[in-house]
């Protein structure tokens, strides 16, 4: 059946069939579509009217966790707790070996069983279920589905209206989508490798501290080093000095005990100390 009506006046913002996740699989959902997306997205506010996009017989209206299996198996869906990622969800069969379906509704307006017109509005959108935010997920489905092919059986929704509707894919980068776009992973893949180049920009940094750490203790062993040379000339040199005016010095006097007092008097460059005890030490003849 050829399609009338959009869900939404909205424009595409995730085509049918981008977004593969086959060699790319998602970082939570892993590879939940390995050939693509199974719909069209159309990005719309909260509560917008949505529309069916042809007549029909409504085969489910509710939350996806809860349709029948036997529905869930027809039209080629899961049943169970695996079945609430739709939603809020209204299937609807045209009768003639096709169907569409619209997910994650705020508020289905019509019940199983009921007969719709295309244009009819069956409820409101919204951003139940697996979602990032506010849209209608638009599918077409043949029938019977082959569980074996691709796509489950599902075709391009915006391919079946009389004279086509080209998908546009994604227009507006601020429209949600309920899973990764092919925009999505290159700003994921672009993150990482920013990650990547700020880890290493990291470690050659710690590298660099690293070495400048060795450096400065290199540093100061040298000036340790060169304090325990510079002290032990100054008790040398003085020692000798000393050792000139041994004879006017008295006798009780230790000479190695004098020289490291007045190093360190030389050390702290207390000059008039130095002098005074130079002076008591030769008149204790």
């Amino acid at each position: 059946m050829r399609l009338t009506h959009r869900p939404v006046p909205h424009e595409v913002s995730q085509g049918f069939g981008v977004g593969a996740t086959r060699g790319r699989p998602h970082p939570v959902y892993g590879d939940y579509q390995p050939v693509g997306h199974l719909a069209a997205d159309q990005a719309a506010p909260a509560n917008t009217p949505v529309v069916a996009a042809a007549g029909g017989t409504v085969a489910y209206a509710g939350w996806g966790q809860n349709m029948p299996a036997a529905t869930a198996a027809k039209y080629g869906y899961i049943a169970g707790p695996a079945g609430e990622a739709s939603g809020i969800i209204i299937v609807i069969d045209h009768g003639d070996g096709s169907a569409h379906a619209v997910s994650h509704l705020n508020r289905p307006d019509v019940y199983t069983g009921q007969r719709v017109n295309g244009g009819q509005v069956i409820g409101l959108s919204g951003s139940t279920g697996r979602s990032t935010g506010p849209h209608v997920h638009f599918e077409y489905m043949t029938l019977p589905i082959n569980y074996g092919s691709p796509y489950y059986s599902r075709q391009d929704p915006m391919a079946q209206y009389g004279g086509g509707i080209k998908t546009v894919g994604n227009t507006n980068p601020q429209e949600e989508d309920d899973m990764f776009t092919d925009e999505d992973r290159r700003k994921l893949d672009d993150a990482l490798a920013r990650i990547s180049v700020t880890n290493n920009t990291a470690k050659d940094a710690a590298a660099r501290v690293s070495v400048v750490n060795d450096n400065l203790k290199g540093v100061e062993s040298r000036i340790r080093g060169d304090i325990g040379t510079v002290h032990n000339t100054i008790i040398r040199d003085v020692g000798s000095q000393l050792g000139n005016i041994q004879k006017g010095v008295n006798q009780k006097v230790n000479v190695d005990t004098l020289a490291k007092e007045l190093a360190g008097k030389l050390e702290q460059r207390d000059l008039k100390a130095l002098a005074e005890k130079l002076t008591v030490t030769v008149k204790e003849k």
